[in-house]
């Protein structure tokens, strides 16, 4: 065993590499499970918008490391454990590295179920189906037999409690889904629960600083109890035989992340899942799952994602082919801030959050869009834009090839460096993540409001993206003198920025004076549920009972704001 700090050395000559790390520590994973709480939505360092900000500090990190493997052990297969495991794999097949996806969630409901069963268990084997943190267990086979009717029947309550749900909905489902689907299914609870306890992060770092002060102890030979409450039961277990199977070429079924390839066909071949899989020498090879039901393709559909009319074509004819309805149709998700936030069935929307997109429909149901590829589909703006813009403008007034800028002042203090250049080359190296650009942005919105020249312009040139995007919308559809919602979606746009809205307003006025920019209450869920609605042709008394019963259930009632 070789102890060392440099990872070139640690990995020579490897055959096989663990990946387990969490960039940022438990200080960041505190502001992954807390800061979504202020806005109403779970705090979870692998699902929303916490997870999301971990995958975005944790991959550029996971790559470096992963190109040094390839330098020194070429040859070596990448175990990733770092979560958010799904996207963290992704990336690291994307960028051409071997690498297997594994986490502790299928292992841990085989061990628990064989334990109720008295197996042994590897006679124990899972229907597992989803991506990572969002799975179901849709059979458990003692050796051929399916016996998760029984176990539900026989354990149901404690299964419950071990998945955070209740026994109900298990009878319902007749499934066990991992607990991280109580994020979803129990979501308004859990913000209710999480807001009211300390996050895990704390607690985790409370344990952590326990368990060193044991392990300190020269006398402890054996696992400390406390160990139990950290998390992570049967990873090195699991670990161990992935490892095994990769380098012995066994041939034998584990639950791994690991490219699609057609096996789910409502998601495209290059996503990443976690199913059942043959492990070889060769890698991993997911095996034929049976048709996913629609109450779980179409949840795993939409966490995976849809933004160009291709990727919203090969999932609607999987769910076709599977007979999941009648009529199938995905769309991008702009469309649902659109129908949520107009009062017709018609509009256009502009949505500007982390980036920037826009959909529209004309009465007659004609549609404009864009591919909201960023820069490669000459996009501008966004949170994640605007705030790479003020870097640029505060990097040229540092070095002299700009003019002097509020925002040079606002990144230094923002990311605590002595100068931007400083920043810049963190940026670079992978020691800042980039992924935190988008942070920059209220400052830049501040320095315009407080008279700053060059945040001024970036402003003014944010608010002139979104209203041409709207008046290209609307030329298309041939509605430019036709009075017209324009809905206004994200972030930016529902900030309330004094500045910006009188840009906007400005902005409309001169490009497309017809237009009625509105800023929209209703989540995009509810545009997802009147789009059923009008695509079954119900009347519109069901629209209007749809949105009296969502807010009956706690949910806004949908507020439109002039602009």
């Amino acid at each position: 065993m070789l102890a060392t700090s440099s990872v070139a050395q640690g990995v020579a000559g490897a055959r096989a590499v663990l990946f387990q790390l969490r960039v940022g520590g438990q200080a960041a994973r505190e502001v992954d499970e807390t800061l979504p709480l202020r806005c109403g939505c779970v705090g979870q360092e692998t699902t929303g918008s916490g997870g999301l900000a971990k995958a975005l500090r944790t991959v550029p990190v996971v790559l470096e490391l992963a190109e040094t493997v390839r330098q020194h052990a070429p040859q070596a297969w990448i175990v990733d454990f770092t979560n958010p495991v799904d996207i963290v794999t992704r990336a690291l097949l994307d960028a051409g590295h071997r690498a297997v996806g594994l986490c502790n969630v299928a292992i841990g409901f085989q061990r628990r179920f064989a334990a109720r069963l008295g197996v042994d268990p590897a006679r124990v084997t899972l229907d597992h189906v989803g991506l990572n943190h969002l799975s179901w267990e849709r059979a458990v086979r003692l050796d051929s037999e399916d016996v998760l009717a029984a176990l539900l029947r026989d354990h149901g309550e404690e299964i419950a409690a071990e998945v955070g749900l209740r026994p109900g909905l298990l009878r319902r489902l007749g499934v066990v889904p991992s607990y991280y689907l109580r994020y979803f299914y129990a979501h308004d609870a859990v913000v209710r629960e999480q807001r009211e306890a300390p996050s895990r992060a704390a607690e985790v770092a409370a344990m952590g600083k326990q368990l060193l002060e044991l392990y300190a102890d020269p006398a402890l030979v054996t696992k400390p109890e406390l160990l139990t409450r950290r998390g992570g039961a049967f990873y090195s277990e699991a670990a161990v035989a992935l490892i095994a199977s990769l380098l012995g070429d066994r041939g034998d079924t584990q639950v791994v992340n690991v490219r699609n390839d057609g096996t789910l066909p409502f998601l495209g071949q290059e996503a990443v899942i976690e199913v059942p899989a043959t492990v070889t020498a060769s890698g991993a090879t997911p095996l034929p799952v049976p048709p996913v039901e629609p109450l779980y393709a179409g949840l795993i559909a939409h966490v995976s994602g849809a933004d160009l009319p291709v990727e919203e074509e090969a999932p609607a004819r999987a769910f076709a082919a599977r007979g999941f309805g009648a009529d199938v149709v995905v769309r991008n998700d702009t469309f649902a801030p659109l129908r949520a936030g107009a009062s017709a069935r018609w509009g256009v929307a502009v949505v500007c959050d982390a980036g920037i997109n826009a959909v529209g429909v004309s009465p007659t149901g004609d549609v404009a869009r864009f591919p909201p590829l960023g820069r490669l589909s000459g996009d501008w703006g966004g949170g994640h834009g605007l705030g790479e813009e003020a870097l640029c403008r505060a990097v040229r007034a540092e070095d002299g090839r700009g003019a002097p800028t509020a925002p040079a002042g606002l990144v230094t203090a923002y990311f605590g460096t002595a100068t931007v250049e400083e920043l810049v080359l963190g940026l670079h190296l992978g020691q800042v993540d980039g992924g935190r650009l988008h942070e920059l942005a209220p400052g830049a919105l501040a320095a315009a409001r407080d008279g700053d020249a060059v945040a001024l312009a970036l402003v003014e040139r944010q608010a002139e993206e979104v209203t041409v995007l709207a008046e290209v919308c609307l030329w298309r559809l041939r509605l430019l003198e036709t009075p017209t919602e324009v809905v206004l979606g994200g972030g930016l746009l529902t900030s309330g920025d004094p500045l910006l809205v009188a840009l906007l307003a400005a902005g409309f006025a001169r490009r497309a004076p017809r237009a009625a920019p509105t800023v929209a209450d209703a989540p995009p869920v509810l545009g997802a549920a009147l789009l059923g609605l009008d695509r079954l042709g119900a009347p519109p008394e069901a629209g209007t009972r749809l949105r009296g019963e969502y807010a009956d259930l706690g949910g806004p009632v949908r507020r439109c704001r002039p602009a």
